[in-house]
């Protein structure tokens, strides 16, 4: 009989230490198990044992994943863990479903199922209901920035600044940038803070959009204030380390003054994959798969940039901005590692071929059962095919008006990036297909954002884009399979499954992306999300 196994970690004020709860929904007791797990998982008619991960379910839906609330019931008629409100336990720590085929199994054979952050538990006579939350949730519903300006400049010293920018965000640069609005933290001594980190370089500094001249670089964060070495009139000097990156300038600027720069070590190291995982680790990420990373930069070598500022940005928007770029996603799996995938054209052998088995039909061990089958109309028009797609690229990050930006040419020069580029949020490339609009008088257009720095790198994603949207007739289905051991095992978000039906051309097979699981444990079934 296979077993539910559910773990979760409470904290316990009255020992002073953390507790683990081992429940299943039957008794477990193997030598290798980390403790008795008590069959105590309910399966009854108000039971609820559901982890729903997602990840792309709309067509320019990028970014994070997501983790629909999930909860377990745990019996408690006995009282057997009455201990947490009488000790007045706390949660937000882990919580993890595994899945065994019988109890004579090793534990360490188990599949994990989810991994998730106890939120918290809900109490009734006969039982207790955890609630979880998808780690993703948990790390990335917070604020992208790290630190904030403490104001407490003593003028004519200091680096955080007065009251004008006491407690707004520190600025962060990420990749390539350009025409970055640098913040004053000093006003005597006119100097700003381009990031709260070190960066590469800072190619240009402008005032009002004109090029200011180069004076160097300081040696150490104490010389950006020392008056000795300051920068001569009408000249910039830099200072970049671990305490930050600094712009001091010689002469009271005239307007705004912005900054041309990178962020890493090379154009290699400004990919999008590679600045998620710099991101992902200043947030304290380090569980990252490295092969996807390696995969990432194969599929889209691109270079990006992004640029957070002094009003609050949140962790989850600046990754769906980042990896929308390049049409990535990003999830947890099962175990509890951050994953990171580009969006491609299902191909290839699957990792399991779902039929519909029915006696007598020729089957392997390893095939999955398929109980349901649906076509799912997205309902967003995305159901239509696109003739063309546009995409955005080289953000300028400060927008500014002709009439601040007096006596500057039209087009970029070796001073300038000039008006067209500074009065534009962003430029824009387009690919298009005619004869998708011939052969379908109602195919649509689409316009995205990205981070990319290059009109050749934008240009190539954007037709890679038409390449998917193009293809008439439905693309996403839901299908209720049978889901015992070896199967979930083997599926998982963004993993490739063969498709069997004696219908709409797939006797043969077809690939399918998982793009979600939703489980019953109570039934062994499960549905998927697949994009065909």
């Amino acid at each position: 009989m296979t077993i539910l196994l559910f773990e979760a970690t409470v904290y316990d004020p009255v020992s002073a230490g953390a507790k683990t709860i081992l429940a299943g929904s039957a008794a477990y007791a193997h030598p290798s198990a980390p403790g008795f797990y008590r069959g105590a998982v309910l399966g009854d008619a108000q039971a609820t044992a559901t982890v729903s991960r997602s990840v792309w379910q709309s067509e320019s839906e990028y970014g994070a994943g997501k983790l629909d609330l999930a909860e377990i019931d745990i019996e408690n008629i006995d009282g057997w863990l009455d201990w947490l409100v009488t000790n007045a336990a706390t949660y937000g720590f882990s919580g993890r479903l595994l899945l065994l085929p019988d109890a004579t199994t090793a534990y360490s054979s188990a599949t994990v199922l989810a991994t998730g952050v106890i939120e918290g538990a809900a109490f009734a006579w006969d039982r207790v209901t955890f609630r979880w939350r998808d780690q993703i949730a948990y790390l990335l519903d917070k604020a992208a920035q790290s630190t904030k300006f403490a104001g407490s400049n003593s003028l004519p010293a200091g680096l955080e600044g007065v009251d004008d920018i006491k407690d707004q965000w520190k600025p962060e640069w990420w990749g390539t940038n350009y025409n970055v609005q640098l913040v004053c933290v000093n006003t005597d001594k006119l100097i700003y803070q381009a990031s709260v980190r070190a960066m590469q370089a800072l190619s240009k500094v402008y005032d009002k959009g004109s090029t200011l001249t180069a004076g160097g670089a300081f040696s150490t964060i104490s010389d950006v204030q020392n008056d000795a070495v300051k920068p001569s009139a009408g000249q910039w000097k830099w200072y970049t380390g671990t305490d930050g990156t600094y712009v001091r300038l010689g002469s009271t600027p005239a307007g705004e003054i912005t900054a041309d720069g990178s962020e890493g070590a090379n154009s290699a190291a400004r990919t999008v994959a590679q600045v998620w995982k710099r991101m992902l680790a200043v947030w304290g990420i380090s569980t990252i798969s490295s092969s996807d990373v390696t995969a990432a930069d194969t599929a889209q070598s691109g270079e990006v940039g992004i640029w957070l500022g002094t009003s609050e940005e949140q962790r989850r928007d600046a990754i769906t901005n980042l990896l929308s770029s390049g049409g990535f996603v990003t999830w947890l799996d099962a175990g509890g590692t951050w994953r990171i995938a580009r969006v491609e054209e299902p191909s290839g052998s699957g990792v399991v071929i779902f039929k519909v088995l029915r006696n007598g039909t020729p089957a392997q061990a390893s095939d999955g059962d398929i109980l349901e089958w649906e076509w799912e109309n997205p309902g967003d028009g995305t159901a239509s095919p696109a003739y063309s797609v546009a995409l955005t690229y080289a953000k300028n990050w400060l927008v500014q008006s002709k009439d601040s930006l007096a006596g500057i040419s039209l087009a970029s020069t070796s001073t300038t990036h000039g008006l067209q580029f500074l009065t534009e949020q962003t430029r824009q490339v387009k690919q298009e297909d005619a004869t998708t609009l011939t052969n379908a008088p109602l195919a649509r257009q689409t316009t995205e954002d990205t981070l990319f720095i290059d009109q050749t790198v934008t240009s190539t994603e954007a037709g890679r884009r038409l390449a998917q949207r193009k293809k008439g007739g439905p693309r996403r289905a839901r299908m209720k399979v049978k889901f015992g051991p070896t199967t979930a095992a083997a599926v998982d978000l963004m993993k490739i499954v063969t498709i069997q039906l004696p219908r709409f051309g797939m006797s043969a097979g077809r690939p399918a992306l998982v793009t979600g699981i939703t489980p019953d444990w109570s039934n062994q079934t499960a549905d998927l999300n697949l994009y065909l």
